[in-house]
């Protein structure tokens, strides 16, 4: 039994250490010439079955890069042949119809078979990172906007990166888009570079791991040598170098805790909390227990709890929680005793030190839903809020060794503005560096409530803020 556990435990080491680390970004190639590694300024190529498999890998090999052959579910069981031919770095699995669930499944058999190569699952529900101005449609004959809320929306993964990161515990978070050019002008030439950037900050921000989609016509541009190319893909590098220069060993700090299922029920309401920069970690229904909800204040429950859910639930409210069940139904133990407030919609029970708030009907509305649980939220110190960033979405890590603070900051629209940021935690050095200006601008902090606040004078796509501790104060940041 040791044996076998340590077998298991070493395998899983090796994958973690083999996957592309977080920020990393991998460029689907499909044309047999490709570029020197310095031209394109990454290490990764993803390539698929066809025709150039072979000439493409052999031939990217040669100039250094890593090469990772993407599969979909009917090929992974006839690819051993393909992976001693090309001499890949790794699969990439691509669930086609099949769901996250099944794909990992799939797998996790296959890394069985192939002990010696990371066998990765790639989520290729992702959308294109963008920021979507307000929509005016017709409803006979009136104008009206297409969405109720106050701010732009956001296309964003991170509520994606979050469950791919519960899926997939032996890899970093991966996925994959397809460009949105709805417009004939964009069809024609393709993503922009400014495109290409948001895309490579969003998945170094989120620490995560994206496969780009490059164009046929550019790909023979840059493996060329044109110049308009080049100089095209010179305003990319940065946000690469960017990306990839992301500190080890940060752990994403999170104060609520959304427990998801198959069902994606709780899909768009993540999303909205994600765009309203309210921290969350995602946990399946079997990781609902008393120690994977240490650290959490708040407890989002969109899947149907078993009884040991129920008893986690229950003792997690009892000590000062708050608890919300969504489309809640049958019968548990916080019933013994009348609610403190109940209506067709919504009904709350005192349990213990905290709460459980019962919705009995789905979430119709995500971004009120997400208003209602920043609300929820204001009776304590948040760990981390912004103004003036409508378009910005910030995400807290602390380093698990020094304790140091890191927050990476997206700006969708892509045009420069100062952003407000509270912290919280007392911290004796704040800095500040992105992609445009280097590393490090000094901010200064005041003090607020338990809280460092502080301005980033200049975000255009991704910054960077690393908050350092003074040496007799803990940290108070959770995990």
């Amino acid at each position: 039994m040791k044996m076998a556990r340590s077998t298991i435990v070493l395998l899983v080491a090796y994958v973690l250490l083999a996957v592309p680390s977080w920020g990393r970004v991998l460029l689907y190639w499909t044309r047999p010439a490709v570029p020197a590694r310095e031209v394109l300024g990454l290490d990764n190529l993803v390539i698929t079955r066809g025709p150039n498999e072979s000439a493409i890998a052999k031939r990217a090999r040669q100039l250094g890069y890593s090469v990772y052959l993407e599969v979909s579910l009917p090929q992974a069981s006839g690819i051993s042949e393909a992976v001693s031919a090309q001499g890949v770095s790794g699969i990439i699995l691509d669930p086609g119809e099949a769901t996250q669930v099944q794909a990992e499944a799939a797998a996790a058999k296959m890394r069985l078979s192939h002990p010696g190569i990371p066998i990765l699952v790639v989520d290729r529900t992702a959308k294109e990172p963008q920021m979507r101005g307000h929509s005016i449609v017709s409803s006979q004959g009136v104008l009206e906007a297409s969405s109720p809320t106050e701010q732009p929306w956001l296309d964003c993964n991170l509520a994606l990166v979050r469950y791919g990161r519960m899926l997939h515990p032996a890899q970093v978070s991966l996925y994959q888009f397809d460009w949105e050019l709805p417009e004939p002008l964009q069809q024609r030439e393709g993503p922009s570079a400014a495109d290409y950037a948001l895309a490579v900050a969003e998945a170094g921000a989120f620490h995560a791991a994206v496969i780009l989609n490059l164009r046929e016509d550019l790909q023979i541009r840059l493996a060329q040598g044109e110049a308009g190319a080049l100089a095209f893909w010179e305003r990319v590098k940065p946000y690469l170098r960017f990306a990839q220069k992301s500190p080890a060993g940060l752990q994403p700090q999170a104060e609520i805790g959304v427990v998801a299922d198959s069902d994606y029920d709780w899909f768009e309401p993540a999303n909205l909390m994600a765009r309203h920069n309210i921290p969350f970690r995602i946990l399946s229904p079997p990781d609902l227990t008393d120690g994977s909800l240490h650290g959490l204040n708040l407890l989002v429950v969109f899947a149907a709890p078993n009884q040991d859910a129920v008893a986690a639930v229950a003792k997690f409210a009892s000590r000062g929680g708050t608890a919300v069940l969504v489309s809640a139904k049958g019968m548990y133990p916080w019933h013994s005793a009348r609610p403190s407030r109940s209506s067709d919609a919504v009904a709350d029970y005192a349990v213990g030190k905290g709460k459980v708030i019962e919705l009995l009907k789905a979430v119709d509305d995500p971004d009120t839903f997400a208003s209602d649980i920043r609300r929820l939220m204001d009776k304590s110190v948040p760990l981390i809020s912004l103004w003036n960033a409508l378009t910005t979405i910030a995400v807290p890590y602390q380093q698990s060794s020094s304790g140091e603070m890191v927050v990476e900051l997206v700006n969708y629209a892509q045009d420069p503005l100062p952003v407000q940021v509270q912290v919280r935690g007392v911290f004796s050095s704040i800095r500040y560096e992105s992609p445009e200006d280097g590393c490090c601008r000094k901010l200064k902090a005041v003090p607020e409530n338990g809280s460092a606040e502080f301005v980033v004078p200049r975000l255009t796509t991704a910054g960077r803020v690393y908050l350092s501790a003074r040496p007799d104060e803990k940290h108070q940041g959770t995990n």
